[in-house]
């Protein structure tokens, strides 16, 4: 449509009292939280995926037809009592971020639920059991999404995604002379949480040269123990991957690769009188256990 050239008018409302289609099949009752799934259809508030929190109903609907068939006023601010999950709030709760069990079930350890939905902020503990959460700071702040992913706690290691949490660490190892090794050397320390490593590989840079089966070589990783995490050896029919190309240096052990926190990884290499491996990087593949 392009920039405006005129003014608008664009129909404002305050947001606050907002009226939504509700799920097929769907009771929603009088001051339970609620979200719309992934259709843009109004339900109860629960850990299922695919929900975005949209605030408080203001009254009580009970929908047996389709999608849509019926409406749903839903309150989009205020202060509103819930019930505190783990039982044991006191008054340090007071201003936490608190995310959806249920419809009526709110705590501030997300790490309670898998989805992590935040519907607001403590403001005033009643028991250890009831919690009083304004639902608009939710809003103010930002949408639920943003909201939770920069809450304290919101995001942990355990809960990303594989390709989210994966580190990746370089190392470079030296150019030796033809039958040179290198006896077992720590080039890897896991961080202070430990880690996993997920996949190790090599990239040498530059060609190969005297490997046969008579005069191998030999690149082996082990943990600080001396088990081995992974073991390539180069012969006729297995010949080192070409100068900038990578290649994976196997399966890890299941067992070796879960190092604990600060546990070194050393590396050796082993070559036959006439083996020249090239100067190659490591490439080791990690995730952090916490």
């Amino acid at each position: 449509m392009g920039a405006a050239s005129a003014n608008r008018e664009a129909r404002r409302t305050d947001g606050k009292l907002k009226s939504f289609l509700v799920a097929a099949a769907t009771t929603i009752y009088k001051d339970t939280l609620v979200g719309v799934n992934a259709d843009g259809y109004l339900v109860p508030m629960s850990d299922a995926a695919g929900l975005s929190f949209v605030g408080v109903a203001a009254e009580y609907v009970t929908n047996a037809g389709a999608n849509g068939a019926k409406r749903c006023l839903v309150r989009r601010d205020g202060e509103y009592t819930f019930a505190y999950a783990g039982g044991n709030a006191t008054q340090a709760n007071v201003g936490d971020l608190v995310y959806a069990q249920d419809d009526q079930t709110v705590d501030e350890d997300p790490s309670l639920t898998t989805n992590d939905y935040p519907v607001g902020h403590i403001v005033e503990v009643l028991s250890a059991t009831e919690v009083r959460v304004d639902v608009g700071y939710v809003f103010d702040v930002a949408d639920s999404v943003s909201t939770g992913m920069i809450a304290d706690g919101a995001v942990t290691v355990s809960k990303l995604a594989t390709t989210a949490k994966t580190q990746v660490t370089v190392i470079a190892i030296e150019d030796l002379a033809a039958g040179a090794d290198i006896a077992a050397r720590a080039e890897f320390v896991a961080p202070a949480g430990g880690c996993t490593l997920t996949k190790i590989g090599i990239v040498p840079k530059g060609n190969s040269a005297g490997i046969d089966d008579g005069n191998t070589a030999v690149v082996a990783i082990a943990d600080a123990a001396g088990n081995s995490i992974v073991s390539k050896t180069y012969n006729t029919g297995t010949q080192p991957p070409a100068a900038n190309t990578y290649a994976s240096l196997g399966n890890l052990s299941a067992t070796h690769k879960i190092l604990t926190a600060n546990e070194v990884v050393t590396v050796a290499v082993t070559q036959g009188a006439t083996a020249n491996l090239p100067g190659f990087n490591l490439i080791f593949e990690w995730i952090p256990t916490a």
